[in-house]
C-alpha cells in the first residue's frame, strides 16, 4: 500500500484516540509522514530513523543521553509496509514501566491500525488507483520507466499489454452526486481502472486490441443504459502504455467537438474528417459561421442548431424530431424549408446536412 501525507495523518487521527504518547509516521528514507507532537519532531526524528535502520525491535535511548537531537525514551515499531513504519515513543517511567506499558500500547496501536487499513481497504486502494492513474494521464512517469512498471505491477496493469483511453460523459444538465456515485460503483464492480473528473469518467483500459475494446465498452454502455439515457463515450487511439497522455488528448478533443450534440460510443480513429475541420483557424470558424448564418438572431440561430443537431439525432425522421421537440410535424417541415432559405443549404441532402452539422458545432467554440 502506497503511503503519503494525507494517509499518514488519517491514520495518526485513529492513534492519537488511543495513545497520548508522540507518535511519528516515518518513511525509511527519513522523511516524517506525520507527527502527533511537532515540537518535538527535531529530536524524535534521529532516534526513530536509527531504529529503522537497524531494524531491531525496539530502541532505548538512556535519560542520561547526552547526544544532541535525541529524545529519552522506547521507540517502538508497527509496520506499515517495507517503506513506512509508525513509531511509538513512551518516555514516563522506570525502564520496567516504559517496557510493560511500551509492548502494551505498542500492540494497541498494530491492532488500531490492522482495522483502519482493513475497514477502509477498498476506500485506500481506491485512493491509490487514482493517484497513480492521475500521474499517469499526466505523463509523469515518461521519463521513469523503472517507477512506472513498478507502478502498474501494484495496479494490476499489464505495462506489455498496450492502453486506450476513453472519456464518459453524461448528457445531464447538472451530475448529482447520486447519480455520479451510482456510476462510480458500476465501473468499480465491472472493476474498471478510472478517474473522475468533474461530470466525466477517464477509463483507461489497458488493451490494444480492438475486439476487447469494443467488448469493453458495450458492457460499460449496457450498464449505463439503466441509469441515463443520454451520453457518449468518446474513445481515443491505442498506444504503448507510456503514452496513456496521447490518446486521453484524442478522447478529450473527440468529447470537446461532439459535446452534448451525440449519444453512443465513438472513435478518434472514425472521426479524423470532423477532426480535421475542428483544427481549423478560429477566424475561418467565425467567418464560416457568420456567413452561413447571415441575419440571424442569436435565438434563431440557437433554434437553428437545435433543429439540425435533432434531425440527426432522429435520423430525418419528422415525427420523430416533432415529438422531441414538442411541434407539429408540419411546423418541423416548415422550419426545414426556411433553414434551405436564409442558408442555401437543405438538411434533408446529406451533404448539405453535414455542412450545417459542422457549422453548428463552430457556434460553440
Amino acid at each position: 500500500m502506497e503511503f503519503n501525507t494525507r494517509l499518514a495523518e488519517r491514520i495518526l487521527k485513529q492513534l492519537s484516540a488511543v495513545s497520548p504518547n508522540p507518535v511519528g509516521i516515518i518513511h525509511t528514507d527519513g522523511t516524517i509522514l506525520a507527527h502527533s507532537t511537532a515540537y518535538l519532531q527535531g529530536q524524535f526524528c534521529k532516534p526513530a530513523l536509527n531504529l529503522l535502520q537497524s531494524e531491531q525491535s525496539e530502541l532505548l535511548i538512556s535519560s542520561h543521553c547526552t547526544e544532541p537531537d535525541c529524545l529519552p525514551g522506547l521507540y517502538l515499531p508497527v509496520s506499515l509496509n517495507q517503506n513506512v513504519v509508525c513509531v511509538l515513543l513512551v518516555h514516563y517511567g522506570t525502564q520496567e514501566d516504559l517496557a510493560l506499558y511500551g509492548h502494551l500500547l505498542q500492540e494497541i496501536c498494530r491492532l488500531t491500525i490492522e482495522e483502519f487499513i482493513s475497514g477502509n481497504y477498498f476506500n485506500l486502494r481506491h485512493y491509490e488507483r487514482s493517484l497513480f492513474c492521475l500521474h499517469w494521464l499526466a505523463g509523469q512517469y515518461n521519463h521513469d520507466t523503472k517507477a512506472f512498471f513498478e507502478h502498474a505491477a501494484s495496479n494490476g496493469i499489464d505495462a506489455t499489454a498496450g492502453v486506450t483511453c476513453a472519456s464518459l460523459r453524461i448528457h445531464q444538465i447538472q451530475l448529482n452526486q447520486s447519480l455520479k456515485f451510482s456510476i462510480a460503483e458500476m465501473l468499480d464492480l465491472l472493476n474498471f481502472l478510472y478517474v473522475s473528473r468533474d461530470s466525466d469518467f477517464i477509463l483507461i483500459l489497458n488493451t490494444k486490441s480492438p475486439k476487447v475494446i469494443s467488448m469493453q465498452l458495450s458492457l460499460i454502455e449496457t450498464n449505463i443504459k439503466s441509469q441515463v439515457t443520454h451520453f457518449l463515450i468518446a474513445v481515443g487511439q491505442s498506444y504503448e502504455c507510456l503514452q496513456l497522455n496521447t490518446s486521453y488528448a484524442e478522447a478529450k478533443k473527440l468529447l470537446h467537438y461532439y459535446g452534448s450534440t451525440t449519444d453512443g460510443i465513438l472513435y478518434y480513429q472514425n472521426e479524423l474528417v470532423n477532426l480535421y475541420l475542428y483544427d481549423a483557424p478560429p477566424e475561418l470558424k467565425h467567418r464560416f459561421v457568420m456567413q452561413l448564418f447571415e441575419g440571424y438572431t442569436p435565438q434563431e440561430q440557437k433554434q437553428a442548431c437545435e433543429l439540425i443537431y435533432t434531425y440527426i439525432a432522429c435520423n430525418g425522421s419528422i415525427q420523430q424530431i416533432a415529438q422531441k421537440l414538442f411541434v407539429h410535424k408540419n411546423t418541423i417541415q416548415y422550419r426545414i424549408e426556411q433553414l434551405y432559405k436564409r442558408t442555401g443549404y437543405d438538411l434533408r441532402r446529406i451533404s448539405d446536412c453535414h455542412i450545417l452539422s459542422i457549422a453548428c458545432k463552430w457556434t460553440r467554440i
